[in-house]
């Protein structure tokens, strides 16, 4: 009688655990993040973002990513900005100019994509920063939070210390060149050069792993001494990045977009596709 029970319970408990693994599986399907990579607009080539043939050419990619239709919208920035961000959404919303000490924002792709979506989608709230990034390295007035961030500054620090004799390995340096050689174009907005273009190339899975590849491993050619140091660096604030992206994500937001400097989305999409909380979807299947 007790092994008649005991079975049953052990049945019961696993029924219990499959039905929470089939619906946690169920809503992660149902939980998509959109990670667009993208040039800073700031980099200011032979064209800007405000004149009048980019912002038809970015009305098209606004279009496009309208149809993922996002619930959240995350960007590239502190999330110490977000009251910047939100005072813009305000502006956009009333159709006002932004005042001047945030216009900065007009050559920015977190106003002409980001704010000027969640405007358009009636998004309950703008933007929302994700980014991590050391605090001044020249300063002496840094407002640390725990004892570990203190000190990985003061190691940081002594990392990239401009007083550091570089010795660079010519060999990789090069090889890393040509790779910036061949997307260099695609940096900033550039007359020839269509948004649409630009974006399909920067969100191509073998370039953006080309450039991920090519920035990291840059500092690590860079110094024969240091180089995996600085390289750790910049591997943190990736992991930094997604950290603050979980934190930010709110529960109930199915579709999420991620706006972030092309040079990071590789490590960002493999981040998000080894939690597997969320399926990942495309430019390419929105805009083409």
């Amino acid at each position: 009688m007790k092994c008649l029970y005991r079975n049953s319970i052990m049945k019961s408990i696993k029924i219990t655990i499959f039905l929470v693994c089939f619906f946690n599986f169920i809503y992660s399907q149902n939980r998509e993040v959109l990670i667009l990579g993208t040039a800073h607009y700031s980099n200011i080539k032979s064209d800007s973002i405000t004149s009048v043939q980019k912002q038809k050419e970015l009305r098209e990619i606004l279009d496009a990513i309208k149809k993922f239709n996002p619930q959240q919208i995350l960007v590239e920035r502190p999330s110490v900005q977000d009251s910047i961000f939100n005072m813009a959404f305000e502006y956009a919303k009333k159709g006002q100019k932004l005042p001047k000490d945030i216009n900065w924002l007009l050559n920015n792709e977190i106003y002409q994509l980001g704010i000027k979506l969640a405007v358009e989608l009636k998004l309950p709230q703008s933007v929302q920063g994700i980014d991590w990034r050391l605090p001044d390295l020249n300063s002496n007035d840094n407002d640390f939070k725990s004892d570990i961030e203190k000190n990985y500054f003061f190691y940081a620090k002594s990392v990239l210390s401009p007083n550091i004799k570089y010795k660079a390995d010519n060999a990789y340096s090069e090889s890393i060149a040509a790779i910036h050689h061949q997307f260099e174009k695609y940096y900033g907005i550039e007359k020839n050069i269509s948004l649409k273009e630009m974006y399909l190339t920067l969100n191509d899975r073998k370039n953006i792993e080309k450039l991920y590849l090519a920035n990291r491993l840059s500092e690590l050619y860079l110094d024969t001494k240091f180089g995996a140091e600085r390289t750790e660096i910049g591997s943190f604030r990736d992991y930094k990045t997604l950290r603050g992206a979980l934190n930010t994500i709110k529960p109930d937001a199915k579709r999420i977009l991620i706006i972030y400097g092309a040079g990071h989305t590789y490590m960002l999409r493999q981040l998000f596709m080894f939690s597997g909380q969320f399926k990942l979807r495309e430019i390419d299947e929105f805009l083409r």
